[in-house]
């Protein structure tokens, strides 16, 4: 599909940038990624723009068109930027952002056929079997019910060797469940962070993952619990586990999401008082 059939003058310079941005990502830092992302989202909003809200299937048409140059570019690419390529779109969630951009009004998102989804899957090389699951994690929820089970089924197998951050993407996707061996993972992730890192409110921090799966119900008391030990190197484990008991001067402002759950109610309550001192 070509830009005038879209209608859309900016689609060209948009379907350009994408292998640029991929091949800068893989390489930059964690500011300059945020600037990559930011751009290009920002032309995204710009672009789908030209597609007024009367007629969603012009919109869903730029969605798969810019899907399928973005095949394009990994069927064209080389070793180099295939592997570049497919750490953009599992790290970004690239396909759901633009799906959101591009959404038909009323509709969350649009969901890709099996065929096209299939197209795309086949084309990103397999050499790296976690990195391909990671991206398929990824683009989850925008695919057919039926595909999702046979997705479902690739990342359970190949989640061990999946990097962090992709096995807490696919949790939240649905295309990971939380078992035993991915509690194994995140014990494993936090043997390589230092004491700091674990009390830092990033998803790269797997106790401030568990504080988010907790309260949004991804596991309960006694899944938290299995990570007490980890409450002698992160004072946001200690605040977890035992919030009653926590020193409110060690409470951090970047922690407050986690006091959206009924558990830290007393904590709250405790908080709303000024300590008075004589």
């Amino acid at each position: 599909m070509n830009s005038g059939a879209i209608g859309s003058k900016d689609y060209d310079a948009f379907v350009r940038s994408l292998p640029e941005a991929a091949e800068k990502w893989y390489d930059a830092k964690r500011d300059e990624r945020a600037v990559i992302v930011t751009a290009l989202m920002y032309s995204a909003e710009i672009l789908a723009k030209t597609v007024p809200d009367a007629h969603p299937v012009g919109r869903g048409s730029m969605f798969y068109a810019l899907f399928d140059a973005m095949s394009r570019a990994l069927k064209d690419g080389g070793e180099a930027f295939d592997k570049h390529c497919m750490h953009f779109l599992a790290d970004t969630s690239f396909f759901l952002r633009l799906d959101r951009v591009f959404k038909i009004p009323g509709r969350e998102h649009w969901i890709l056929s099996d065929k096209r989804f299939a197209a795309f899957f086949n084309v990103v090389p397999g050499d790296d079997r976690p990195l391909k699951a990671a991206v398929a994690a990824v683009m989850f929820e925008l695919l057919s019910t039926q595909m999702q089970t046979r997705v479902f089924e690739i990342v359970q197998r190949e989640k061990e060797g999946m990097d962090f951050l992709h096995v807490v993407k696919g949790l939240f996707s649905g295309a990971v469940r939380y078992d035993d061996s991915v509690r194994q993972i995140f014990m494993r992730q936090s043997d390589l962070l230092e004491d700091e890192t674990l009390d830092e409110a990033r998803f790269s921090n797997p106790v401030y993952v568990l504080g988010i799966l907790f309260i949004w119900g991804f596991i309960d008391d006694y899944e938290l619990s299995l990570y007490e030990r980890l409450s002698e190197r992160s004072s946001m484990m200690a605040f977890l586990t035992d919030p009653d008991d926590f020193d409110c001067n060690d409470f951090r402002p970047e922690w407050k999401v986690l006091l959206k759950h009924s558990r830290f109610r007393g904590f709250i309550d405790k908080r709303s008082v000024p300590t008075l001192t004589f």
